[in-house]
């Protein structure tokens, strides 16, 4: 039985990143003005590779699948965060 080759993460050349950012957050209800003062945005974190980081947005892909090769095909649990709303952004190495 021929053994499957399984892609190097050192084929997908972007780097791997933790983006925390602050999601924007509505409510339809009827409610008193100082609860609405009380609430926070909620923080949020996304991780993938980042694919661009150009036009104001950060786009992620968290899953890839590869041709025989061993070279990307194709991504996957993709992820569009504008800049406007990230707080950090933590590279993470990948071996």
């Amino acid at each position: 039985m021929k053994k499957k080759y399984v892609p190097k993460l050192s084929n997908i050349n972007y780097p791997f990143v933790m983006i925390y950012w602050n999601d924007i957050e509505s409510d339809s209800n009827w409610r008193d003005v100082s609860d609405l003062l009380k609430d926070t945005l909620p923080l949020c974190i996304s991780s993938g590779w980042l694919i661009s980081d150009d036009k104001d947005i950060y786009k992620l892909a968290s899953d890839f699948n590869f041709n025989e090769d061993g070279t990307v095909n194709e991504v996957g649990n993709t992820t569009i965060i504008p800049f406007s709303v990230v707080k950090k952004i933590v590279k993470i190495t990948v071996e």
